[in-house]
């Protein structure tokens, strides 16, 4: 098994906050002597989508393209749907590939807002 190539390197925040009912996206861009590693996602929507949504991570792993899909609630009690997902151990790509963390649009009226960090 490969081991990942950043291990020790600093983490790197990544944000998308963007306007209501669009989805958020943050790419970590494919790059030659590259293979990212992804510690953590977090966010929330500004308030209750009304129906459950999706957050998604797209990522190569081994030569496979792997899809991660995270059901975001809306009845854990909170008005804004929240979610929190650290990665032990983190989730590696393949080198010179890129991985794609996906929020679903929250509907009319409702912003979602993603938070990653990566290495």
């Amino acid at each position: 098994m490969k081991t990942p190539v950043n291990i020790s390197a600093r983490a790197i925040p990544k944000i998308h906050a963007p306007n209501d009912n669009t989805a958020a996206v943050v790419t970590l861009a494919a790059a030659a002597g590259t293979q990212h590693v992804l510690d953590k996602v977090f966010g929330a929507y500004d308030d209750d989508p009304g129906a459950e949504k999706a957050l998604t991570i797209v990522l190569t792993v081994a030569g496979t393209a792997v899809t991660f899909t995270y059901p975001v609630a809306t009845d854990d009690g909170f008005v804004e749907p929240r979610f929190n997902l650290d990665f032990n151990p983190p989730l590696q790509g393949d080198e010179n590939t890129a991985i794609t963390i996906t929020l679903a649009a929250g509907g009319a009226g409702i912003a979602g807002k993603l938070n990653v960090v990566y290495r």
